[in-house]
C-alpha cells in the first residue's frame, strides 16, 4: 500500500473516529495517533526514578556533535555517561528530598548501572543511523479496534 493511500485511510478513519471519541478538534485526535517529532534523540534508556534521563540531541558544533542539556560532547559514550550521571543526580536529590520514602540510593545506583548498560548497547549511536532508521507510525485499524495499522514512513 502506498503512503498516499495510507494517509487517505488514516484521515478518513481519524475524521470518523473523532466524532465517536468525542474529539472536537481533529488536531487533538491526530496528536493522539501520530505525535509530532521533536529533535532527533539518541536516548534509549527509559528509567524514570527521579525523572527521565536527558535527551541526547545533535548540537550545532561538528567537532562536538552530541548535546545533553547545555553541554556538548565529541562522542556518544561521553554523552551517554553525562545523561546517566545527570539522571543519577536527580534520582539522588529525589531520594534525599520529597520522595525519600519511595526512592532509595540503592535504587538510584541500580538505575545508573542500567542506564550505562543501555548506552553501551544502544542500537543507534550516531545521528546518521537515526536518520536512516525506518520511521513508523501507527493508527487504529478502522475495521478492528483491537489492532493498529503500522505504517512505514520511509
Amino acid at each position: 500500500m502506498q503512503l498516499s493511500t495510507l494517509l487517505i485511510v488514516f484521515f478518513s478513519s481519524a475524521i470518523r473516529a473523532s466524532s465517536e471519541l468525542g474529539y472536537t478538534h481533529i488536531d487533538s485526535l491526530l496528536n493522539r495517533f501520530a505525535p509530532r517529532q521533536g529533535p532527533a534523540n539518541l536516548q534509549s534508556f527509559a528509567g524514570q526514578l527521579g525523572g527521565l534521563a536527558p535527551a541526547i540531541v545533535q548540537s550545532q558544533d561538528p567537532k562536538r556533535p552530541f548535546q545533553v542539556a547545555n553541554s556538548t560532547f565529541p562522542d556518544f559514550p561521553t554523552a551517554g555517561q553525562k545523561t546517566c550521571d545527570t539522571q543519577y543526580n536527580s534520582c539522588g536529590n529525589a531520594a534525599n528530598g520529597a520522595q525519600k520514602d519511595q526512592i532509595t540510593h540503592n535504587m538510584c545506583d541500580s538505575q545508573h548501572d542500567a542506564c550505562m548498560a543501555a548506552q553501551s548497547s544502544a542500537p543507534l549511536k550516531t545521528f546518521q543511523q537515526l536518520q536512516q532508521a525506518p520511521q513508523q507510525t501507527s493508527i487504529p485499524d478502522p475495521n478492528d479496534p483491537d489492532f493498529d495499522l503500522i505504517c512505514d514512513l520511509n
